[in-house]
């Protein structure tokens, strides 16, 4: 991260000991270093993208955290009246590390679509099983009902299979097949009694 500001100009400041510190020293001792933890405390919270939208926020919490610092020292040797911070540059560190998340969130995120899909499409596949299954039901209930009337009613094929021989032999004549079949007892003498 470059927190770096211009420094102020450089002007003697006379500390009590006859020692002279500079303005640049005062802003590389005190106020670069502070003004780093600063913001690497204040950022440290969001991902890169988020600190454009929390920009008003983050500038607040910077503030903070320097004047912290600054009232912090002893003897306070400085204050500051004014901080504007522009042309943040991030870690490389940080910025892979904030694409590791995203691509993990996105990867995370598209798991739990999958399987969300996994649980619709099983849950598709049991109401199929179920509806096939009470057809086959339904079925099996329908040819057991067809049985029983059968057994009861033998004369009921005969009457099936005269119905089907007209469509039988039709079918047959239009292929070019001639088909000779016995006469049905029941037409020619009616029925016995």
């Amino acid at each position: 991260m470059n927190t770096t500001a211009p420094a102020p100009e450089n002007k003697d400041n006379n500390i009590a000991d006859g020692q002279t510190i500079t303005n640049s020293q005062l802003y590389e001792t005190y106020i670069r270093p502070a003004l780093g933890e600063s913001v690497r405390l204040a950022i440290s919270p969001y991902l890169v993208n988020d600190i454009s939208q929390n920009r008003e926020k983050i500038y607040g919490e910077i503030i903070k955290a320097f004047n912290a610092s600054l009232a912090n020292q002893n003897p306070q040797i400085m204050t500051v009246y004014e901080l504007k911070l522009s042309n943040l540059d991030f870690p490389d560190q940080l910025e892979r590390a904030n694409v590791a998340l995203a691509e993990q969130t996105i990867l995370t995120e598209k798991a739990k679509a999958e399987r969300l899909t996994i649980a619709e499409q099983e849950k598709t596949a049991e109401a199929k099983r179920t509806l096939e299954e009470k057809l086959g039901e339904a079925e099996g209930a329908r040819i057991a009902k067809v049985g029983r009337s059968l057994r009861e009613n033998p004369e009921y094929i005969t009457f099936l299979q005269t119905q089907q021989l007209p469509d039988i032999y039709r079918a047959a004549g239009e292929k070019g097949n001639l088909v000779l079949a016995a006469p049905n007892p029941i037409v020619t003498h009616g029925p016995q009694k």
